[in-house]
């Protein structure tokens, strides 16, 4: 089996990819104060961290099934 295909359920190949992400998302817990850190976004770097989140979707394209590695688990699990 390659690195990456779960394998064959039921007639489908399920692939897993990294790459389906949603985002970015913003975290602003590590600004002191949000308000002067977004009047001074501009033109001075500030605490705010960007993120991406693992996309829930499970995408089907004929008779393979796409999904990121987090969905392939609770997949598995629920299998």
């Amino acid at each position: 089996m390659r690195a990456g295909i779960l394998g064959d359920f039921g007639g489908l190949r399920i692939v897993e990819s990294a790459a389906l992400t949603i985002g970015p998302f913003e975290d602003w817990s590590a600004v002191r104060s949000p308000g002067r850190a977004r009047r001074r976004r501009a033109k001075h770097p500030q605490r705010i961290r960007y993120y991406f989140k693992p996309d829930p979707q499970v995408y089907v394209m004929g008779d393979t099934v796409v999904m990121h590695p987090v969905t392939a688990a609770a997949v598995r699990k629920a299998l």
